[in-house]
């Protein structure tokens, strides 16, 4: 339940700041620094493919993941803002040095 709260209120705030919806005049600062939560992050690798000898494009699941990662954004400079993710195997608890 935790992490269906917590998404929302993270899509929420990003949908504010994207849409400056709480200032008509003034756009959100997003800068600061985030960590990605270990344990309730969770990724799907997709990739295209084609089927019928190429005729219907279609998505395959190559697998899940789990996240860990910082976010560090800069609105002064944005060539200072760093995004940076790690993966590792869903079924392990332990990250990989990737």
């Amino acid at each position: 339940m935790l992490k269906h709260v917590t998404v929302f209120a993270v899509a929420v705030i990003l949908g504010l700041a994207v849409l400056g919806l709480d200032t008509p005049n003034k756009p959100v600062s997003l800068a600061g620094s985030w960590q990605v939560d270990t344990r309730h992050s969770d990724a799907k690798l997709i990739t295209d493919a084609t089927t019928d000898y190429g005729k219907t494009k279609i998505n395959v699941a190559l697998g899940y993941a789990r996240i860990r990662g910082d976010f560090k954004i800069d609105d002064a400079d944005p060539a200072k803002s760093n995004i940076e993710f790690r993966f590792y195997p869903a079924t392990s608890m332990a990250t990989s040095h990737c």
